[in-house]
C-alpha cells in the first residue's frame, strides 16, 4: 500500500505523512485535538504532582514551625512576684527566715536542700534601718529622719529570689515630678518567665511608664543589685546580646570582657543615719547602664570562671525593657 504524501504548508516540499515532519524545514504537522489534548495532560501530571508535594511540605513546615513555638511557648513558666516589704528593725535571724521562705517557695530554686543565706552576700547586722524604696526615690536621704520608713527597697530582692539582678531603686536629686510619683519609680519588674529547659530566666521592666511618669528622665542610668546571682553561686557574668542602652563605662563593662560580681549587703552610712543602714555596696562601674530605649540585656552567668565567654552558661538571665 503506497505512502499518503502531503504538500508542507511552510516550504511547498511533498513528504510522507506519516512522517509527520517535512525533510526540507522540519516543519511537523500538528496534532490532532485528542492527542494535543493526551499530550497535555502527560505533561502537566508530574507537574502537578510535584506542586501539591511541595505544598504539602510547606504545611508540614508551617504545622513543625507552629508546633515547635507552641513547645517553646509551653516551656515558659510564669513566676509570682511578691511584693516588697518592711526590713528596717528586723533581726538578722528574722531576715534569714524571710528569706529562705521565699527560696523554699521558689519556683526555679526550691530543689536546693538546706538552704542558708551566703554570708559573703549577706553581711547584714541586727535592727537596723534598710533603706524605704519610697524615700529614697521622692524624698532623697539627706537631712532625711524618716528614710528607713515603709518597704524597703532592697525587699525586691531578697523577697523574689528568681531576680538574680534587680534595679536599685535610685535617689532623684532633681528633675522628679514629686506630684506624679507612681511605683513605677521603683523600676520593679513587671512579669518574670522561667524556662527549665533552657535554664533562662527573663524579667520585664516597663521602661515606657517610667518615662511618662518622668518625661525629664528620657535616659536612664541604672546601676543593678546581683545579690541573688551571687547568693545562688553565680560570681560571673558576661553581656553577649543588648539594645536599646549604652554602658557607663565604654571600655570596661561586661559587654567587653568577663566579669568577677562583688555585691553584698552590709552597714553602711549612705541613707544619711548615724548609726548607718542595711544596704547595698560597692558601686560597680562595669554594670552602671543607662536605658535610652526599649530593649533587652542578656546575660550569661557562671558559678565558676568560664575558659571562654563562649562557653554554655550555668544560667542565663535577660532583662527586657519594654
Amino acid at each position: 500500500m503506497n505512502d499518503k504524501a502531503t504538500k508542507c504548508p511552510l516550504c511547498g516540499e511533498v513528504f510522507i505523512e506519516k512522517t509527520k515532519i517535512c525533510p526540507n524545514c522540519f516543519y511537523k504537522n500538528p496534532l490532532g485535538l485528542r492527542k494535543a489534548l493526551w499530550t497535555l495532560i502527560i505533561i502537566l501530571l508530574p507537574l502537578t504532582f510535584a506542586y501539591l508535594i511541595l505544598q504539602n511540605n510547606d504545611v508540614d513546615s508551617s504545622i513543625s514551625s507552629n508546633q515547635s513555638y507552641v513547645v517553646q511557648a509551653k516551656q515558659k513558666e510564669e513566676i509570682k512576684i511578691n511584693p516588697m516589704t518592711k526590713l528596717s528593725g528586723l533581726s538578722r535571724k528574722d531576715i534569714f527566715a524571710q528569706r529562705k521562705k521565699y527560696v523554699n517557695s521558689s519556683l526555679v530554686f526550691s530543689h536546693l536542700k538546706n538552704y542558708s543565706p551566703n554570708e559573703d552576700v549577706y553581711r547584714i547586722e541586727d535592727d537596723l534601718a534598710w533603706i524605704s524604696a519610697y524615700e529614697i526615690a521622692k524624698n532623697g536621704v539627706k537631712n532625711n529622719p524618716n528614710v528607713g520608713l515603709g518597704d524597703s527597697r532592697h525587699s525586691i530582692s531578697i523577697n523574689n529570689p528568681e531576680l538574680l539582678l534587680s534595679f536599685i531603686v535610685p535617689q532623684f536629686n532633681e528633675g522628679i515630678d514629686k506630684n506624679n510619683f507612681s511605683t513605677t519609680s521603683y523600676f520593679h519588674p513587671t512579669k518574670i518567665l522561667w524556662n527549665k529547659k533552657e535554664r533562662t530566666i527573663e524579667a520585664f521592666f516597663d521602661i515606657t511608664a517610667f518615662k511618662k511618669h518622668h518625661p525629664k528622665f528620657q535616659e536612664v542610668t541604672m546601676y543593678p543589685d546581683e545579690t541573688n546571682a551571687r547568693d545562688f553561686g553565680y560570681n560571673w557574668v558576661y553581656a553577649p546580646e543588648s539594645m536599646g542602652l549604652f554602658f557607663k563605662d565604654r571600655q570596661n563593662n561586661i559587654e567587653r570582657r568577663l566579669y568577677r560580681m562583688q555585691g553584698y549587703y552590709h552597714k553602711g552610712y549612705s541613707c544619711g543615719l548615724k548609726e548607718g543602714c542595711n544596704n547595698y555596696s560597692p558601686y560597680q562601674e562595669d554594670m552602671v547602664f543607662t536605658i535610652i530605649d526599649t530593649g533587652y540585656l542578656k546575660l550569661k552567668l557562671w558559678k565558676n570562671k568560664p575558659l571562654s565567654v563562649l562557653k554554655n552558661a550555668d544560667m542565663t538571665y535577660i532583662m527586657h525593657f519594654e
